[in-house]
């Protein structure tokens, strides 16, 4: 039974929210309402037109690390597409106003942050849960007012209605308001790739080579296309792999040209070191990824003087940075093999700069 002062402060803030048409219904007792006062809010702001939004809340929401933290939450979905709605995320979300966005506010008010967009990897959002909390996991994770079962209230802001509408959490913790209609059985590729861990690129650029300690060591100039696939595994790491057919050139002693045609199969592990940012206000920037790996190649044509041939097969090592911003890619590889192009030696080498286009992330 609450007491007369916590009727009296739900009271207060009704009347406060009222203007907004937020006031929550005071006619049904909330259970665990006592608890909810030192709790951080979250309102997740979606649509229901909005398919990131339901990448959200069946995959996101659903992994085991996030619905854990979810437990420490007074959480509330938010419909963009209704007057109050509209009016709530113009006051706390941030200035982009696009959806799918996660907004949490400190128990005491005086902290709060945002995370835009569909994020792949889930570990990305724990993060941003956990820093709601001033120090280690919350509370809610151990024990609850209840007898040990967690209670995580959620608010659903949808149109004709004047308050919020409240459920509770189940025993795992999962709310019902996230538990939505599954997936269609079968969605568009582009749609489950979305989803998915994996995108798929296509890049192309130029490669300036040579063939090292050999009478063709000096660069010139050629390109490259390729079609690989990411998978993130981490928060910072992804891997890498795919095709990529490149035109590797050099000079042969009187002026004759050498130009070499290699079908590559690289295999890269991509380090997220940081994210650079480009506009805060819209929340965009640019992710530094460092990427190092092996390749191994088989050359598909050549043109070379008589006798000058290099050898079919090579592999080698691969390096370099990499800029992502949205959907594009600008990287920069260097490149070494580690098979002699000749009998009398000499290897490939060749630096690369290109972009590619990520479908699916």
């Amino acid at each position: 039974m609450p007491s007369f002062a916590s009727c009296l402060r739900r009271l207060v803030v009704s009347l406060c929210l009222l203007p907004l048409g937020l006031a929550p219904a005071l006619a049904a007792e909330r259970p665990g309402a006592d608890s909810l006062a030192a709790r951080p809010v979250l309102y997740l702001f979606g649509a229901s037109w909005c398919g990131p939004c339901r990448a959200v809340e069946r995959i996101t929401l659903r992994d085991a690390g996030v619905a854990a933290l979810l437990r420490g939450f007074d959480v509330r979905k938010v419909d963009v597409d209704t007057p109050a709605g509209k009016v709530l995320h113009a006051r706390i979300g941030s200035s982009g106003g696009g959806v799918p966005e996660l907004v949490w506010v400190a128990a005491d008010g005086s902290r709060s942050a945002s995370k835009c967009g569909y994020d792949k990897d889930p570990a990305a959002t724990e993060e941003f849960l956990r820093a709601a909390f001033a120090a280690g996991e919350p509370a809610a994770l151990t024990a609850s007012s209840d007898g040990g079962r967690a209670v995580s209230p959620v608010s659903l802001v949808s149109s004709g209605e004047a308050g919020l509408e409240a459920g509770t959490a189940d025993a795992s913790g999962a709310s019902p308001a996230f538990a939505a209609a599954p997936a269609p059985e079968r969605m568009p590729f582009s749609q489950r790739l979305f989803y998915s861990r994996w995108s798929l690129d296509a890049g192309a650029g130029v490669a300036f080579s040579r063939i090292a300690d050999s009478p063709a060591d000096a660069w010139r100039t050629g390109f490259y296309v390729a079609a690989t696939a990411d998978y993130i595994i981490a928060r910072r790491w992804q891997v890498e792999t795919g095709l990529t057919l490149e035109a590797l050139g050099g000079r042969i002693a009187g002026d004759e040209p050498l130009r070499s045609y290699y079908l590559s199969l690289p295999a890269e592990l991509h380090y997220k070191l940081c994210r650079l940012p480009i506009s805060r206000r819209q929340g965009v920037g640019a992710d530094l990824f460092l990427v190092g790996g092996l390749y191994g190649a088989c050359r598909v044509g050549v043109s070379a003087p008589a006798g000058r041939e290099p050898r079919r097969w090579d592999a080698g090592v691969r390096c370099g940075v990499g800029f992502e911003v949205g959907s594009f890619r600008l990287s920069a590889l260097y490149r070494r093999g580690l098979v002699d192009c000749f009998a009398a030696g000499g290897c490939n080498e060749s630096l690369t700069v290109g972009l590619a286009l990520l479908w699916g992330k």
